[in-house]
This record gives structure tokens, sequence and C-alpha cells, in this order.
């Protein structure tokens, strides 16, 4: 989703930087990003919420900026 592109660069990182702190491979972070997550395991977006410190219904379903 592009709320989690948003969160991380806000926090300063690169795909690359928030998959090794979610314990993800990148292709992860891409897929999330492009808003295929219905292809990622839901304890991965977690994960990622968790690390961006985000709410997930903030960070993957909610469209408003």
């Amino acid at each position: 989703s592009m709320n989690v592109k948003i969160e991380r660069i806000k926090k300063g990182l690169s795909q690359r930087q928030l998959a090794k702190l979610c314990g993800v491979c990148q292709n992860t972070i891409v897929k999330i990003e492009k808003g295929e997550i219905d292809t990622v395991i839901v304890q991965n977006l977690k994960k990622v919420a968790e690390v961006l410190g985000v709410g997930m219904v903030e960070l993957f379903f909610n469209d408003e900026q």
C-alpha cells in the first residue's frame, strides 16, 4: 500500500532495511507497497505495522492521506 511506502520513507528506511527489520524478504515489502497484500501472510503485515509504528487498519486499509 502507498501508506507503507510513505511511512517507510518518513522513517528514512529503504525497502531492504525495512525487510530486514521485519524479518521478511525485500520482495514482500515490494508486494505490500504495490498493494498486493492478498498474497502476503497476515503475520508479515503485522510485523511491518509494528516496525513502522502504525496500526494495521491505518496502514493497510485506510486510503485517506
